[in-house]
């Protein structure tokens, strides 16, 4: 779901965790601890596309997109969400992935689709 502070991923704990963005350059995430998803957006949609935790995300997305280029059928359609565990004591990006992959039912390698009422900006 989308709301003016970014996009909204519930967990299977009925938290609501708000991530930065979405973001068409990758460069404007930071290279800091959290969780990433790299989302799609269509006319009634957001389709998650990776869920990821990871010590530096703006590293890890650099280091996949060379390796692999699971997203070109996507052409530039394709935007970045962050939530960043910098200033979480309590949670951690491991933590949270699980917590959303709980509730979108998702497995390592998977993909889940989000309804949304508005659009990216």
């Amino acid at each position: 779901m989308m709301n003016n502070m970014g996009v909204v991923f519930k967990g299977n704990s009925g938290k609501k965790y708000i991530f930065e963005g979405p973001y068409k350059l990758r460069s404007s995430l930071e290279n800091a601890p959290g969780v990433y998803a790299v989302v799609h957006e269509n006319e009634r949609n957001i389709n998650l596309l990776e869920l990821c935790d990871s010590d530096k995300i703006y590293d890890s997305i650099i280091k996949t997109e060379k390796k692999e280029n699971r997203f070109s059928k996507y052409a530039n359609g394709f935007s970045y969400a962050a939530f960043y565990t910098v200033n979480d004591d309590i949670l951690s990006g491991k933590d949270i992935l699980k917590d959303l992959k709980e509730f979108y039912n998702l497995s390592t390698c998977s993909s889940a689709c989000l309804t949304q009422a508005g659009s990216f900006s």
